[in-house]
């Protein structure tokens, strides 16, 4: 997933790219709603989303057949 999001030549995702896809995918969300969102995502709070700001925040929420992708003693489920 986290290959699909960002760009080619980046290894994160900016919030202007976040933005993009969430509009693109037609998520019905206010602007501050999906800043939100992004900054709940961004846990090291850097401005980018890396890989390890969405395994750490959405993990094996999204995927669980990729558990061997993610350490196994992190809490996932925020709600």
């Amino acid at each position: 997933m986290f290959d699909e999001w960002r760009l080619p030549a980046e290894n994160y995702v900016t919030y202007a790219r976040f933005s993009e896809l969430m509009m693109f995918w037609g998520f019905v969300a206010s602007d501050d709603q999906i800043q939100l969102l992004f900054i709940w995502m961004d846990r090291d709070q850097d401005g980018k989303l890396s890989f390890e700001d969405m395994k750490e925040t959405i993990g094996l929420d999204v995927s669980p057949k990729e558990a061997v992708y993610f350490r196994q003693n992190v809490n996932n489920s925020k709600s």
